[in-house]
């Protein structure tokens, strides 16, 4: 008769603990510093050089890690690539305090204007945009931070829209575009600041203004008469 084949070995109550940690989500905080310094990298060389001009071996350097570290967690570039865009675009400005929707869309995009101002920022986007229209996955990662953007304002404009800020045929969609608009026509185009004081405040005032804003009174009456647009127009 044969011998007994030997138990099957049993992982080590540590590295068990390490397996549970990891399916429930647990990243040990020395690589999530390492991630977050890659990534960093990776975000510092795009908006200087372009996606296109994007090494393993530069951003290697660029975080001061090793290729095999960057190879372990992302295994390709394309792969850096989309979380490095997808980290840049994760900081959505913070939804604001109602305070009625004209202070509200000033105080959202506020903070795209600077964006767009920011030389780093900015940058960044630039070469997302330029990277995207020949890659689909990239095309796919900005498209989701497009639609996350717009349905923050999209949210706005409709809240508006129930308090009686806005009228009922509100053309949503087409109002956040003419909301959008101009602090991208000014960074990619006139090369204007779009965070000149006050410019954010005007673009506001106008579209509201075309949209027809009125503000509710207690009693349910409404005040037709919105920023640079008397009721009787």
């Amino acid at each position: 008769m044969g011998r007994a084949a030997p138990p099957a070995s049993r992982p080590s109550a540590s590295k068990a603990g390490v397996v549970q940690r990891e399916q429930a989500g647990y990243v040990n905080p020395r690589v999530r510093r390492t991630r977050e310094r890659i990534l960093a990298g990776a975000r510092e060389l795009i908006a200087a050089r372009g996606v296109e001009a994007l090494t393993i071996e530069a951003v290697a350097e660029q975080a001061k890690v090793s290729r095999t570290t960057i190879y372990r967690h992302w295994g390709r570039m394309s792969n850096l690539v989309i979380d490095a865009v997808d980290s840049a675009s994760a900081d959505l400005e913070p939804a604001p305090p109602q305070a009625g929707v004209r202070d509200d869309l000033v105080a959202v995009y506020r903070g795209l204007a600077a964006r767009l101002s920011n030389p780093a920022k900015s940058s960044m986007l630039v070469a997302m945009l330029a990277a995207a229209e020949h890659d689909e996955r990239l095309r796919r990662s900005y498209r989701r931070t497009v639609l996350a953007w717009r349905a923050q304002v999209r949210s706005l404009l409709t809240q508006a829209m129930d308090r009686g800020e806005l009228p009922a045929t509100t053309d949503v969609e087409l109002a956040v575009d003419l909301l959008a608009a101009p602090p991208f026509y000014r960074r990619l185009v006139s090369g204007q600041p779009a965070d000149a004081p006050g410019y954010v405040e005007r673009v506001v005032d106008t579209v509201l203004a075309g949209l027809g804003l009125r503000t509710p009174h207690p009693d349910g009456a409404d005040d037709h008469a919105a920023p640079g647009r008397s009721s009787a127009d």
